[in-house]
């Protein structure tokens, strides 16, 4: 009789093991929602890192986290421009140190060398500065 348990109990952790890999990727993929390009949206995943522009390369920017004033480098080598809040697109070689960001990662996942997929920019202008919930609501 403890055979018979043992057995089925390594076919229900294999069904189970099964179900969830089988469910994996849509959970991963349900779990990343980037925001749409002057469309908004309800269902956007929180930015993976706000703050202000420290400067611009080719396929990289640095920002300056705004509470923590940590600073990392992001890559953008598979973007084009970056989105305004308020509508447009800027390229990255155009945009002014200073500038308020927020910045979603590839898969929305944080790694040593983050690649973004989406970077949002508040205003060009460094004078113009957003309130302070920017930085943590969407």
């Amino acid at each position: 009789m403890p055979e018979i348990s043992k057995k089925i109990c390594e076919i229900f952790s294999l069904w189970c093991l099964l179900t969830l890999l089988a469910l994996a990727p849509n959970l991963a993929l349900s779990a990343c929602n980037l925001p749409v390009p002057d469309m908004g949206g309800a269902d956007v995943s929180p930015p993976n890192y706000t703050g202000y522009l420290k400067s611009t390369g080719v396929g990289w920017i640095v920002v300056k986290d705004y509470k923590s004033q940590n600073v990392k480098r992001i890559g953008i080598s598979e973007l084009g421009e970056a989105y305004s809040a308020f509508g447009g697109d800027e390229k990255f070689v155009n945009l002014k140190n200073g500038i308020a960001v927020r910045v979603w990662f590839k898969d929305c996942l944080s790694s040593p060398k983050p690649s973004a997929s989406y970077v949002e920019f508040f205003s060009n202008n460094p004078l113009d500065q957003p309130p302070g919930s920017y930085f943590y609501k969407y």
